[in-house]
Order: structure tokens, then sequence, then C-alpha cells
């Protein structure tokens, strides 16, 4: 037998029980098991300031698992090995919060709750007076096993040893049992009397049917003392009188508590069978709940594979736009590599027309200085001109000649000159082509750095999307267990579904046999109050004619001693007395002659006890008695005349020691 250990917070303290299975429970026996398990616990402990109202309700249930080390819901009977931890989780409220503490070591579960509840047996041999009161027999084949425990499970509640089958098998109560017992029924305040408005309430509770000055008379009959209540010794002597009407209250008074009884079973079958339809009203939303939620989840998994599919296309894309990213990216590099190479030769041009510049330059310098040369040299010509007149024929060929060579050194320098413009020109255009070179190579590297960004972004943008792809598929994946799950638990719930229905109609049957068999037992107790309602008029009845004889007998006394004290027949007041009574009631003369009373308690009123043997009848016996009658002269008279409730005693059975018919003791 599997050995599971059920944890719960009571009240602010850890419980921790082992509850042993035939088998490995599923979650709603488990459920059942442990409802019934901590309900009593838990009401014992409540606080004095919290509500009846608050019961043991479970809310979900967790087990460790070995392998993962971590609590998880319990679902299945699979996740369940011998001695697994699971605990019990209530609902929170106003007054109920889980606390989180150590779970103490597990204790055996108390007596009853560790083991499914056996079928209740019938109840054997009993004394006579337990027999009388016996609780309900729980016949086996209709006691409930799987009855949420949240509320006490419905009992079979059979009657009880009626008066009629008391009186078949013999068994009887004591008296003074029953005097007591109904006694202290009567008696609600508890002062050990008893009120008028308490004898009526009582009476009119179990059904006595007298009228309201029929139900005065009794209780003026009872208070001897006319102090307005009855004592317990006023009404032993009262009942002493009226027997039947004791063994009526005593039986009815029984029927009533049993009946009180029967419908609290019903009730609290009732409210199992309304608890088990909400549980079952729970389980059929919690069941739509979760198809509805495995709907959803089957849409989100479409939702997310239709993403994930969404995704890998991008990624694609965004390969594709990678690549020819890269690609442009390395004709920029190509591009601007062929740049620098064509403003390295435009360098090298530059530099080659700076070098002829330098040259065109310095042969312009060079000519200069001949020319300043050739112009010092033609002043002192001219100086030695001037000077040397006389030798101007001879000087004028030198002038001529060094003339012509200044004309052909100022054509030196002009074409000088032109050559370095010329080279300046050069030099500029070389300067502009080189700055043009320059712009191009910068545009180049912007080019290859906006290529290079753009490559960047289109590497950033492939590896978001391949992050994405695997976060889709990772959610698709998680989809697809949230689903796998979910199917389990709509799975686990169509099982409990099943099993709540189950019991609600086991509790709809057994609520339906309880109510039918309290009907039945409603009709048995009528039947029998109705048989027992002509008994209790009749010793109504006799009461009052055996009183209305004794009335009758005690004035004729009174007249009679008053006779012989005023005239006087001789004789001595005792003898009168003694023959006075025999003539006035032979039949007291011949049940006192022939019948020995048992010694009982002394009464107030006169009254005779019950007989240890059958009585004759009333109506063999002679009904006379001694009248006094007074003629219109004055003289008195004694006259043998029968009695005048002789007609109404002889037209009643005999009464018969023991049990009556309907069941109740019979009139003394």
């Amino acid at each position: 037998m599997p050995v599971i250990l059920c944890a719960a917070d009571l009240w602010g303290t850890k419980v921790n029980y082992e509850v042993r299975f035939d088998n490995f429970p599923s979650a709603a026996e488990l459920q059942l098991r442990v409802e019934s398990l901590f309900t009593p616990e838990h009401s014992a402990r409540r606080p004095a300031d919290v509500p009846a109202t608050q019961t043991f309700q479970v809310d979900r249930i967790q087990t460790f698992a070995e392998r993962s080390q971590q609590w998880v819901d319990l679902l299945t009977p699979a996740q369940l090995l011998d001695y697994s931890q699971v605990y019990v989780f209530q609902k929170e409220n106003e007054y109920h919060k889980e606390v989180q503490s150590k779970i103490p070591p597990p204790v055996p579960a108390p007596i009853g709750a560790s083991s499914p509840p056996p079928a209740a047996m019938p109840v054997t041999s009993q004394s006579p007076a337990v027999a009388a009161i016996s609780q309900p027999i729980v016949p086996a084949a209709t006691t409930v096993t799987a009855i949420p425990p949240s509320v006490a499970a419905p009992t079979t509640v059979v009657p009880s040893v009626t008066t009629a089958a008391a009186a078949s098998a013999g068994l009887t109560v004591p008296f003074g049992e029953k005097q007591q017992n109904v006694f202290d029924t009567m008696d609600t305040t508890r002062i050990r009397s008893i009120g008028p408005d308490e004898f009526k309430a009582a009476l009119t509770r179990l059904r006595i049917d007298h009228s309201i000055l029929t139900v005065s008379e009794l209780f003026t009959k009872a208070d001897q003392n006319r102090d307005g209540v009855i004592t317990f010794d006023e009404w032993s002597n009262f009942t002493e009188l009226y027997p039947t009407l004791l063994d009526s209250l005593y039986f009815r008074q029984k029927d009533f508590q049993n009946d009180l009884q029967q419908q609290a079973a019903i009730e609290a079958a009732k409210k199992v069978l309304t608890d088990l339809r909400e549980r079952e009203k729970e389980a059929r939303m919690a069941s739509m709940e979760l198809q509805a939620a495995s709907s959803c989840q089957e849409q989100k998994l479409a939702m997310q594979i239709a993403g994930a599919q969404e995704a890998q296309q991008r990624e694609k894309d965004a390969k594709v736009v990678l690549e020819a990213a890269h690609e442009d990216t390395e004709r920029g590099r190509a591009e601007l590599r062929e740049r620098i190479m064509e403003q390295n030769q435009q360098k090298e041009k530059e530099r080659q027309k700076q070098v002829a510049v330098m040259e065109a330059t310095r042969d312009v310098e060079t000519v200069q200085r001949r020319l300043v040369l050739q112009e010092a040299e033609l002043a002192k010509a001219e100086e030695m001109l001037r000077e040397m007149q006389r030798r101007v024929a001879e000087q004028r060929r030198e002038v001529e000649t060094h003339a012509a060579a200044v004309e052909h050194t100022r054509g030196d320098v002009a074409t000088a000159q032109g050559a370095e413009h010329l080279a300046q020109i050069m030099l500029v255009e070389s300067q502009k082509d080189t700055q043009a070179c320059a712009d191009r190579v910068a545009m180049a590297e912007t080019e290859v750095s906006a290529r290079q960004e753009r490559e960047r972004e289109a590497t950033a943008c492939h590896r978001e999307s391949q992050n994405d792809t695997a976060r889709q598929l990772a959610k698709r994946d998680m989809e697809e267990r949230e689903l796998a799950a979910s199917k389990e638990r709509e799975a686990a719930q169509r099982v409990v579904e099943d099993e709540v229905i189950k019991l609600v109609e086991e509790q709809e049957r057994a609520t339906q046999q309880l109510e039918n068999e309290n009907m039945e037992l409603n009709v048995s107790r009528r039947q029998v109050e109705e048989e027992e309602r002509p008994l209790l008029d009749q010793e109504v009845k006799l009461r009052e004619a055996r009183d209305s004889l004794e009335e009758k007998e005690a004035r004729l006394r009174n007249d009679q001693r008053l006779f012989h004290t005023t005239h006087g027949r001789g004789g001595t007041a005792a003898d009168t007395t003694s023959v006075i009574a025999a003539a006035a009631s032979p039949a007291r003369s011949m049940i006192a002659t022939t019948y020995k009373p048992p010694i009982v308690p002394p009464l107030t009123l006169p009254t005779t006890v019950p007989v240890t043997a059958p009585l004759p009848s009333l109506a063999t016996l002679p009904h006379v008695a001694t009248a006094l009658s007074v003629s219109p002269t004055g003289a008195r008279s004694l006259t043998t005349l029968p009695f005048e409730a002789a007609p109404a005693l002889s037209a009643l059975p005999p009464p018969t020691r023991g049990l009556s018919p309907g069941g109740r003791v019979g009139l003394p």
C-alpha cells in the first residue's frame, strides 16, 4: 500500500500526515481524502473570532519532484511515488494566508483518516433501554465512500426500533427512565420544573392532539401544589396516573429526535450534493477553460510557427542584403585603391612638374643674372663709349655684339619666363588635378565608410534576424510543450469531471434514498400516532370517570359521616366508615380482597396501582353505591343505587398489563 506524505497549513501551523492508499490515487481522489483528513483538525483549531463557515477547502496540490528538485502541480498519479511529499494549498481569503515555513516531519494520520472509512455494520443485540433509542443503522450497501469531506459524509438513516417492533421483541424501558427522560426533555429552561408553556409546547411538538382545555386540565392535575410549575415528584405522580401519555411522549420524543437526526443527515447529504454540483460546475468550467486554453494555445502555436517562418524569411532576405552589401563594399574598396593609385600618379606628375618649374625658375634666375651682368657690361661699354669715343668704331662692333647678345639674352629671358609661366600654369592645373584626385579619394573613402556602415548594419540585421528566428523557434517549442501540457491538464480535468459527475449521481441516489426512508418513517410514525390517539383519549376519559367516581364517593362518605354524626346509629365511627366504604364501593372491596398491590410511594390523589395479574372486567362487577336521600320533612335515608359512571366504564375495553397493541404500556 503506497504512503503519501500530505502537508497543509492549519491556521499558521504546518501539519504533515502519513496517509496510506490501496493504490496511487488520482488528483481528485487525493483531494477528497485530504479534505476528509484535515477538516476535523481544521475545525478543532479554528480561532474563536473566525466564523464556522470558514472550512478547509483545497485550492491546488503540489508534489515535490525528485528529479528536478522542484515543487510542481499534481496532475496525474504517475507523478506520485511511495512516500512522495505533497503540499495542499487552501483558498486564500481574509482569514487564511499561506505562510512559508519548514514542513515538519510526518506523523501517522489520525485513526479513521489514514484509510478509507469501512462500511458501517448493523447494530446487534443491546439492552432494552438502548435498543429503544439506538442510533440509526447504516447498511453497507448504501455507504458512499467518495464524497467531498468538506461536509460530513451522509449516513443512510434507517428507522430506529419502533414501539411496535419493541413490543414484538419484548423490549421494555424502565418506567423511571421514561419519566426522567420526558421530564428533562420538557424542562427546556433547565430549572428542574415544567411551566405551562413548556408543557403545552411539548405536547404540541409531539403532536398530542388534545384540546386546549384538556391540556390545561392535565397540567392542573399534574401541578398538585398549585404553584404554577410541575416538579419531578409531581411529574412522577402524574405519570403514574397517565402511563399511556408518558409512554406516548417518551417514544414520540425518541421518534422526534431520530427525525431531527434524519433531517440533519438529509440536510448534510443535500449540502454534500450541492457542493458536488458546485464542483461539477467548477469542473465543467475548468474543462471548458482548459479547452479554450488549448484552442488559444493552438492559435498561439500557429502564430508562433508563422512568426518563425517570417523570421526565417527575414533572415534569408537579410543574408541576401548582407551579401550584396559585402560585394558593394568590396567594389568600393577596389575603386578606392584605383583612386589612390591615380592620386599617387597625379602626385608624381605634380612632383615632376614642380621639378620642371623649379628648373625653369633656376633658368630664369640664371638668365636674369646673365641679363644683369650684360646690363652692367652694357653700362660699362656705354661709359667706355663715352669715354672712348675715339674708339667708337672699334667698340661699336663690340657694342653691337653686346647689344645683340643682350637682345638674345632678353629673348632667352622672355622664353624662360614663358616657360616659367607655362610651368606655373601646368603646376596650377596639376594642383587642381591633385585636389580633384584628393576629393575623389575622400569621396571614395566616404563611400567606402558608408558601404562599411551599411555592411555593419546588414550584419547586425542578419544577426538580429538569426536571434529573432532562434527566439521564434524557442517560442514555438515552448508553445508546443505548453499545448501538450494543456492537453494533459484537459485530459486530467475530464477524468476529474467524470469522477465528480459519478459522485453527484451516487450522492443523488443516496440523498433520494434518505428522503424516501424518512418519508416512510414519517408515514409509519403517523400510523402509530393514529393508533395511539384513541388510547390517549380513552385514558383521559377513564381517568376523568375515575376521578368523578372518587369525588362522588368522597361526597357520599362526607354526607354519611355527617348523617351519623348528626343523628347517630350506634357503633363507632371506624365501623361506620368501613361499612359505608364496603357499601359504597363493592368493586374496590372485591379488588382489595382479591389482589394485593405492590408497595408504591404515597400519592396525594386517591388512585389504584398497577396489578401483577389481569384484572376482571369492570362490566362483571356490581356497579352500586350508597346514596344519601333527604325527604321533604327532613328525614334522611341511605339508598343503594348503581354508579352513574358504570355504563361508561363498562363500555371501555379491559386493560392489560405490559405493552398495548399500539406499543405503549397499558392502563392500570
